[in-house]
């Protein structure tokens, strides 16, 4: 990946001859990691939809950007579709394999994600992963159907705006190796990570 930029991962299992919506951040980019066959993608700022399978990306105009992408599968099985949407090119050629048993994630250059892990959030900054030299990048699930989830560091603040928003379902990675806190409005709010460690 490139510096500075964010990059949203999204798994769906798509079930046969369904249509399903994604939110993601304003994005320039998407590329299909997996798929178990081809689907089509459409995209909230083009017109149509594209047939997409493992491997392709589109890389959209400057200045356009999309924040919801419906995929609909045509092949009347479920269709288990992970995919990125980010800001800039995201280039992964070195994936090699998706390790489900081991819930380990091989890329190329011995980097690994790490087993995920869950944490609760409340309404005070909640720290979700320390601080770590190791560290490249770190994806947070949000798991709550209604309330937002702020992500920044320990002085995060709901009223203030102080902090990046991630949706309801949604998830939001960066690349960074500093501590992630998180807090919600009110109550508490479970959320799930990634690490992604060299």
């Amino acid at each position: 990946m490139s510096g500075g930029m964010y990059l949203n991962r999204s798994q769906i299992a798509l079930v046969a001859n369904a249509v399903e919506s994604r939110s993601v951040s304003p994005s320039t980019y998407f590329r299909v990691l997996s798929c178990t066959a081809p689907f089509y993608a459409a995209f909230d700022s083009l017109p149509g939809e594209v047939l997409m399978s493992v491997g392709q990306a589109m890389q959209f105009a400057p200045g356009t950007t999309f924040k919801e992408v419906k995929l609909r599968d045509p092949s009347g099985a479920t269709n288990t579709i992970i995919f990125v949407a980010t800001t800039g090119q995201f280039i992964d050629d070195g994936l090699t394999d998706v390790d489900v048993t081991n819930d380990s994630l091989t890329v190329s250059g011995g980097d690994t994600i790490e087993t995920p892990a869950k944490v609760s959030v409340a309404n005070v900054a909640t720290l979700i992963s320390a601080a770590s030299t190791t560290r490249n990048f770190i994806t947070v699930q949000n798991h709550s159907t209604t309330q937002d989830l702020w992500l920044g560091d320990a002085n995060i603040h709901v009223a203030n705006k102080r902090g990046i928003k991630v949706l309801p379902g949604s998830d939001y990675t960066i690349s960074t190796g500093a501590a992630i806190y998180g807090i919600v409005a009110a109550g508490t709010n479970d959320v799930s990570f990634l690490l992604g460690k060299n």
